[in-house]
């Protein structure tokens, strides 16, 4: 065969790989190639094989039409075929990309800066399109310019496409602060997503915009929600998605497809009742398409791909008023020059002040006052000192029956035990009278209450030193026979560890109880696992932190577990195994592991 033969053969071969590699078996049978060493090499190279190959066919049949016409120096022809297509290829990519830019242009043609100031805005519309399904709430900006009275009111809604002027007759929710005697519910979690304010330097521990919320309810000044329209705003701003192009691999070979997706943010104020546009600014994202063959015909990390043009984005956003103006709080800074920081004016005098007044019947707590409380005890999260006013209301607060306990007590008891040891008997008493109370299903509380309660006085208790529970042995063994206590006051039962071999029939006698609901229990929903999980794994806990010094159990537990009598899950073995190395002795003898250690990390764990 001669060497134009060989050549042929050759490329012939290409145009089979090329083939095979843009359809799904041949590009998940190259993909498997990247998993060895010497295939990724391999796997790539099959990757640019159709991009070459079609280049080389060009070159052929360019070069045979040249030979056709008597045009005999190989090089030469080589030379002007190639010449010929590269020259075709950046002119008709050029031509074709240049499109695509104009028709991006023409979206940001209407861009315009705001103009005039802004007077005070009474109800602020902000209207984002809803992309995918969720209500509007009062998000992280939302609050802020209540907290700060920027604006009167905020009216949050969601639209199907915001590439359309606003409608009055769009629905919202519209969000204010107003005075009253008894505040409603705060029903919005924390969402400081569009929240990224400029000149906010934010640490750890400091009280989010969700918190400032909650003390002003506490002081009267409640958050109301209630339905509106966009026509009753005199300002709107809209913000999302003006128009969606195709993805590069929706586009495919096409040479026309629209790839380019464009992002606005506009400001409307009303003007003898009908909005006017006041500022426009949009970005353009677009994938420009390169001659470069992608061939990837299957599926990688679960997202389907499919062969086509390479094609590279670019974005498009060169106003110079609109810079860094991304999303409302940064339009609200910089444009109407919103306050938008956290100032945290409350002192801690002022959130003391609102839970005294509850204490001492003055005025009542809003149905939202427990997360007031919240507020207040997560404050002392990593403190080294308590105050003497705080350790005064923290003790009123525990002993208070008519108060709510938080989950978050713990921490305040956590600082008392290392600040003020004098008075942990003190708060021992109250916390398992709370406890005890709660678990006597009394009548004034829901059930979903005494829970609550019997969690956060669990917690609480687990804070505490061994020493502050001692005197307290027959209560907490009467209470982990409780059905309701065993489940959510896990942690009061891990106390009982301070016993050593005086609770073990007490916790044996728990696990025992619980064979009849972990049969019961298999198959069943997660609720019902975890109707046994909890105090099964509160028992094995308290067992494990005791160690050496609760040795009885160690007979007891491997007899039980000979009879499949405990669980021997994969997520439960391990603290299983630790627990009958520590009963042993064969692991670390630890007489008194601090209590703030938590369930879920270090010693005694699963």
């Amino acid at each position: 065969m001669s060497k134009y033969s060989w050549f042929l053969f050759y490329l012939a071969v290409a145009v089979v790989i090329s083939a095979l590699s843009m359809t799904p078996f041949g590009f998940d049978l190259s993909y498997l190639l990247t998993w060895t060493i010497v295939g990724i090499p391999i796997f790539l190279l099959i990757l640019i094989t159709p991009t070459v190959t079609v280049y080389l066919l060009a070159l052929t049949v360019l070069e045979r039409v040249l030979w056709l016409v008597r045009l005999p120096w190989l090089p030469l022809r080589l030379a002007l075929a190639t010449a010929v297509i590269v020259g075709s290829v950046w002119l008709g990519m050029g031509k074709l990309n240049t499109a695509l830019e104009e028709r991006a242009a023409v979206l940001m043609a209407d861009d315009h800066d705001l103009e005039g100031p802004v007077g005070p805005i009474a109800n602020l519309a902000v209207v984002e399109d809803a992309w995918y399904p969720r209500n509007a709430i009062c998000d992280g900006f939302c609050q802020r310019v209540l907290l700060n009275r920027s604006a009167g009111a905020v009216i949050m809604a969601r639209v199907a496409s915001v590439a359309v002027p606003p409608d009055d007759s769009w629905y919202g929710t519209r969000f204010r602060l107003e005075k009253r005697s008894q505040c409603p519910a705060i029903n919005i979690e924390y969402n400081d997503s569009q929240a990224t304010v400029k000149g906010e330097q934010r640490k750890f521990g400091d009280k989010t915009s969700l918190d400032l919320l909650r003390i002003e309810a506490a002081k009267g000044n409640c958050l109301i929600s209630e339905p509106a329209k966009v026509g009753d705003a005199d300002a709107v701003l809209i913000y999302g998605s003006a128009k969606l192009g195709l993805q590069p691999n929706e586009a495919g070979f096409s040479l026309t497809a629209d790839t380019a997706s464009a992002n606005r943010l506009s400001f409307f104020t009303r003007q003898s009742g009908v909005l006017q546009e006041r500022y426009r600014s949009t970005s353009v994202r677009l994938y420009r398409i390169n001659p470069i063959i992608s061939a990837a015909g299957g599926r990688l990390m679960n997202v389907k791909l499919a062969p086509q043009w390479d094609r590279s984005d670019k974005t498009l956003d060169v106003k110079p008023f609109a810079k860094g103006i991304d999303s409302p709080t940064a339009f609200a800074q910089e444009r109407l020059k919103f306050d938008l920081l956290l100032h945290d004016s409350h002192s801690q005098a002022d959130v003391r002040a609102v839970i005294a007044d509850a204490i001492n019947g003055v005025k009542p707590l809003p149905l939202d006052g427990a997360n007031a409380l919240f507020v207040y005890f997560e404050s002392f999260a990593g403190k080294k000192q308590m105050s003497p006013e705080d350790l005064s209301l923290s003790l009123r607060v525990m002993a208070e029956k008519r108060v709510p306990l938080v989950v978050n007590a713990d921490k305040a008891v956590a600082l008392i035990a290392k600040t003020h040891p004098e008075v942990v008997s003190e708060v021992a008493a109250s916390l398992l009278s709370r406890l005890d109370a709660a678990s006597q299903n009394g009548a004034s509380m829901t059930k979903r209450a005494r829970e609550q309660e019997i969690l956060s006085a669990a917690r609480a208790i687990g804070a505490l030193p061994d020493s502050a529970v001692l005197p307290y042995f027959d209560s907490l063994a009467a209470l982990a026979g409780n059905l309701e206590v065993r489940r959510a006051g896990a942690d009061a039962i891990e106390k009982l560890s301070a016993f050593g071999d005086q609770a073990v029939p007490t916790l044996i006698g728990l696990l025992d109880s619980l064979v009849p609901v972990l049969e019961a229990s298999k198959g069943k929903s997660v609720t019902e696992y975890y109707e046994w999980q909890e105090p099964y794994l509160a028992a094995l806990i308290a067992l494990c932190r005791a160690g050496p010094r609760a040795g009885t159990a160690l007979p007891l537990l491997k007899q039980r577990m000979q009879g499949e009598a405990v669980a021997q899950y994969r997520q439960d073995n391990r603290l299983l195994q630790e627990t009958l190395s520590r009963l042993s002795k064969q692991g670390p003898d630890t007489p008194a592991i601090e209590a703030e250690v938590s369930r879920f990390l270090g010693p005694c764990s699963y």
